[in-house]
């Protein structure tokens, strides 16, 4: 960062520098976009949602800007769904904010300070035009303060707004689901907490039976199933490793087949050669005869423990009449579970094999589909059990939005992975000043000549100065803000182990945002006072002049990173340049005939918007946008073309490119909201602060009042409207289930095939629940390779 202490202040060429290499960067990137976009083989890169998603997709054209200011808001929900469209509105929002503020600023502000007179050098560059150039104790900081007003009413009103649109939309979603959503989806409770001893499907049905009399669909325990998720994922391994050397031979029969070794070998000598696709085929012909041992275990245990348990329930008895069933009926259940839990000890004596088997099997976990949602929802707002720590219920996620490796991860486990985890990224956070500090020093020359005078640094004048200290240290922290998010991925699924993919976005979008707050206090804090710490010590009474100087002085970093997000970031977003090369080096590599049907497939899936990793680096500019509309006011009408340009990208992205896996109906928004509000209370903090250090008492006082105002507001959208949204309340249900009927009327379940203790057939292994754990579902495993092309395999059927 510059040395606002050696600098005449921000310098316009460094801007110019920085927009000059910026546009020339996104000017490359849109043209590569338009000559590869028309290419035939890179159709399904740039139009990857017509192959997976043709009725929510939108047909190629050319004139790809139009065609996305031109959609409807209803036809771009129908396609996108509610996760996405609450996204794009909030591109739009920021437009909205920060494109009317521009105009208000150009026409209030920018007069007032271009006039402000003042005489010290820090009010040199572009610093002529921002509050900076006032001198203390003007009377033109009442410009300022009439401006704050306005800018802060427009802000609330379009945060209001926004709430206005997405509460109906929201609860649309709660009744009816997204198109593609499966409907158990809407009908189905997580089960958490589940005590030890009801660990079991039968024993979970009846007692959310006996809660809910003849409103119980399935009630499913998950288990712990890690040797067959093994066994399986290694036969997935040999499965593609045969598709993929038997589509050489369906691209050329005159391909040999490949030889591999085994036994042992010592570099190239010794090992007995075996033709691989014989190889292949006996280790998934093993693999298979594996994970059908290890699910008969299953079965088998499945059968046992459901024998046992249905001797156990017939001694709870039939419901009572009275009004007093409720308590007497958990007396029963609890007194009922604890004489199993006896007799499990007691069996422990005669048959501790078992008892051993049932403690390693059985999760605290499962989940519950009722057959109307207004009970569903009862369930899920009302305390069920009289136990501290258990029965915690919670709307299940959406079956493609399940991590099912981590589904039997016990829900204390996760809440203690969370506090350790969240008490690291925290640490992080405060060691995230070396890499900050590093960044901030690259654009620091002037402190580097008096350091290092060895060293060679340009003059200011020259065009190299410009491109090292406006530049690269943007695109230095760019990259450090673009590898946060793995790891952050990493601790959500690996360390914390959560059960959605929704969680583990959240979380990141949680801390990846936290990490950009730093940022902003880092750049501010370490970028001025660790710049003027000697002139802050020489003169300790001028401690206030240096932040004041500093505040818009730190405005040239940050509006370096807003223009090259602008003119580099989003053509490169366009361009998908990453998938094109690496699309292309890869056929050059292996040509499409020789691929195989899986990777055929895999290339034409949409990848998902990562809404958690997209949205904070956004945040981030609205946050810089809030900080220095009265300050910088030239940030906002930059701010502005970022985020029209950001509106108009995306949108086109996800209606031809991105395809989310599943739909939450923009739960994440209450959240956002969260940000949002705290990007502005932040702004009027520094507002507050930056006014009295110009000795604007009267003005200060009147810019507390903005904060209270926004209190006021916030206070009642959390109470009215954000309290509302995470569950639907009982008269929607209703008013659902009058109008779409019971789920058991629905074609997609099959209440017939869920209970077949007595056959043999362990609840959790029904082929036809979208909640039953994959492994588990038996007819659905793949245990024979694809064919070499889907023609192939309607060749055979026929």
């Amino acid at each position: 960062m510059v040395d606002y202490a050696t600098q005449d202040g921000p310098s316009w060429s460094t801007i110019k520098t920085t927009t000059i290499i910026s546009a020339l960067q996104g000017g490359a990137f849109l043209m590569l976009f338009e000559i590869w976009r028309r290419r035939p083989n890179n159709r399904k890169i740039y139009e990857t949602r017509i192959s997976s998603r043709p009725k929510r997709s939108q047909p190629y054209t050319r004139d790809w800007m139009w065609a996305a200011i031109s959609l409807s808001d209803e036809e771009t929900l129908r396609c996108v769904g509610l996760d996405t469209f609450m996204f794009l509105r909030f591109l739009r929002m920021g437009f909205y904010i920060t494109g009317i503020a521009s105009v208000f600023s150009m026409c209030m502000l920018v007069p007032v300070y271009a006039t402000g007179k003042e005489p010290s050098t820090e009010s040199t560059g572009y610093n002529m035009i921002t509050m900076a150039n006032l001198l203390e104790g003007s009377s033109r900081m009442w410009g300022t303060i009439v401006f704050w007003y306005l800018f802060v009413i427009i802000v609330l009103y379009f945060f209001w707004m926004e709430w206005q649109v997405y509460l109906p939309l929201r609860r649309e979603f709660l009744m009816k689901g997204d198109i593609d959503t499966s409907q158990e989806y809407r009908y189905t409770l997580l089960i958490e907490d589940i005590p030890e001893v009801q660990r079991s499907s039968v024993l979970l049905h009846s007692y959310f039976n006996r809660l809910f009399p003849g409103q119980i669909v399935v009630a499913d325990l998950y288990l712990n199933t890690e040797k067959l998720e093994e066994v399986i994922e290694e036969r997935e391994t040999f499965l593609i490793k045969y598709e993929k050397e038997y589509a050489k031979k369906g691209g050329d029969p005159n391909v040999p087949n490949t030889q591999i070794k085994l036994g042992k070998h010592f570099l190239c000598c010794g090992g007995e050669k075996i033709d691989s696709l014989e190889y292949y085929q006996s280790e998934i012909n093993r693999l298979n005869e594996e994970a059908e041992m290890e699910y008969e275990k299953i079965v088998e245990f499945g059968k046992e423990l459901s024998s046992f348990e249905e001797l156990k329930i017939s001694s709870y008895g039939a419901i009572p009449d009275s009004l007093n069933w409720v308590n007497q009926g958990v007396q029963d259940m609890v007194g009922g579970a604890m004489d199993l839990l006896h007799i499990h000890k007691s069996e422990n004596n005669s048959n501790p094999e078992f008892r051993e088997k049932w403690r390693k099997t059985v999760s605290s976990t499962g989940f519950v589909t009722f057959k109307c949602l207004s009970v569903k929802q009862a369930a899920a707002q009302c305390k069920l059990s009289n136990m501290p720590y258990t029965f915690s219920t919670q709307p299940a996620p959406e079956p493609n939005d399940m991590i099912w490796s981590n589904v039997t991860r016990p829900l204390g486990a996760i809440r203690l992975m969370t506090k350790f985890s969240n008490a690291f990224w925290i640490i992080a956070m405060l060691f995230w000043a070396i890499p900050v500090t590093f960044t901030q020093a690259i654009a620091n020359l002037e402190g580097i000549r008096q350091s290092l005078p060895w060293l060679y640094i340009p003059n200011q004048e020259d065009y190299l100065y410009g491109v090292i200290s406006g530049y690269l240290p943007v695109l230095t922290l760019l990259i450090l803000m673009t590898l946060l998010p793995m790891a952050i991925e990493y601790s959500a699924t690996k360390v914390i182990r959560f059960k959605s993919k929704s969680e583990v976005d959240n979380y990141i979008f949680l801390w990846h945002f936290g990490f950009e707050i730093a940022n902003l206090w880092l750049v501010l804090i370490g970028g001025s006072i660790f710049n003027q710490l000697s002139s802050m010590i020489n003169e300790p009474t001028n401690t206030l002049e240096y932040i004041a100087s500093a505040v818009p002085g730190a405005s040239q970093f940050f509006l370096n990173i807003i223009i090259n997000n602008t003119l580099a970031g989003l053509p490169f977003e366009l361009s998908l340049m990453y998938s094109v090369i690496f699309n292309g080096i890869y056929r050059r590599i292996k040509k499409e005939k020789f691929l195989s049907q899986r990777e055929i497939e895999e290339m034409s899936q949409p990848e998902p918007l990562a809404l958690g990793e997209t949205y904070p680096p956004i945040i981030f500019v609205m946050l810089i946008s809030f900080v220095y509309a009265g300050i910088v006011p030239i940030i906002l009408p930059f701010a502005a073309l970022y985020f029209a340009l950001s509106y108009l990208v995306y949108k086109h992205q996800v209606l031809h490119v991105y395809g989310q896996d599943a739909e939450g109906g923009a739960a994440y928004f209450p959240q956002l909201y969260n940000f949002l509000i705290a990007c502005l209370y932040t702004a009027e903090v520094i507002m507050n602060i930056y006014l009295g250090i110009k000795l604007g008492k009267k003005q200060a006082s009147l810019a507390f009042f903005a904060i209270v105002f926004t209190y006021m507001v916030d206070r009642y959208i959390r109470k009215n409207y954000a309290s509302s949204t995470s569950t639907l309340s009982l008269e929607a249900a209703r008013e659902a289930d009058i109008q779409d009927g019971y789920l058991e009327t629905s074609p997609e379940v099959n209440t017939n095939q869920v209970f077949k203790t007595k056959g043999g057939t362990c609840i959790g292994m029904n082929n036809d629940l979208e909640y039953t754990q994959p492994v588990l579902r038996r007819g659905k495993w793949e245990t024979e390779p694809m064919p070499y092309r889907e023609e192939d395999n309607d060749d055979k059927t026929a």
